[in-house]
């Protein structure tokens, strides 16, 4: 008996995990995100076949930092995101970027004071400058600081691989980033328009709270997506403050 009631609890266990899967799964798809497949060598429409399936159980499990996305009680979605630093081969990881956060509000919380690797103190919220990278046309396109996580996501040129959405960030007037960015094509991200009554930039802010962990790493190599970035964990871990609507 105790055998059957524990079959029965696995799967009933597994049955709600495979509903709350499918619920992340449509309102990914509702937002009109495009996830790509990781599998090499299918066509689109293969791809697209197998897709729903190969995210499904990409949602079952953590990523390689021990996180994933998850769904609020308001229906709303937090992302794992990664910053890659590469003119000093490093990387922040947010364990659950809020879609209706703004990219200033984590910088500003995660610069606000001066990492150990940047010894020239060059890096500041407002001498930063976000991209993503276009793998398929090789073109960079610049996000406005005021974009929330969910507009980025939205473009039609950006591609969540991994269900980890990945950035670049240099700072705008240094020499690494103008050589970085010579010889290729960047594009500028429409600028948001005024946020919503009920989606303004302080109710982003009120959601840079304790839940998103930051974890600063650099030095080894984390291959993500087919590609090798720089990873060596350094032991510091900080939880954001909590920060309430103004």
């Amino acid at each position: 008996r105790t055998e059957q009631r524990d079959i029965r609890k696995a799967k009933l266990k597994e049955k709600k995990e495979q509903n709350q899967n499918e619920a992340l799964l449509q309102a990914i798809m509702a937002r009109n995100i495009r996830l790509v497949s990781e599998a090499a060598g299918e066509d689109e429409d293969s791809a697209s076949e197998g897709l729903g399936e190969l995210i499904l159980n990409g949602l079952t499990s953590e990523n390689l930092y021990g996180a994933r996305l998850s769904v609020d009680d308001g229906g709303r979605l937090s992302w794992p995101v990664l910053f890659l630093y590469p003119e000093y081969a490093q990387s922040d990881f947010i364990s659950a970027f809020h879609e209706d956060s703004r990219f200033i509000d984590h910088l500003m919380v995660m610069f606000g004071e001066t990492p150990s690797w940047d010894l020239e103190q060059k890096y500041c919220p407002d001498n930063l400058e976000v991209y993503f990278e276009d793998d398929d046309r090789s073109e960079l396109y610049r996000v406005p600081p005021n974009s929330t996580l969910l507009q980025v996501l939205q473009h039609p040129r950006y591609f969540v691989k991994a269900l980890t959405p990945a950035f670049l960030v240099c700072v705008g007037s240094s020499a690494f980033c103008r050589n970085y960015l010579r010889g290729r094509k960047v594009r500028q991200v429409k600028p948001p328009g005024p946020p919503p009554p009920s989606c303004s930039s302080a109710w982003g802010l009120a959601h840079l709270n304790q839940q998103d962990l930051l974890l600063e790493s650099s030095g080894l190599f984390l291959s993500l997506w087919g590609q090798a970035f720089p990873a060596l964990w350094l032991g510091r871990s900080c939880r954001l403050p909590e920060l309430q609507p103004l």
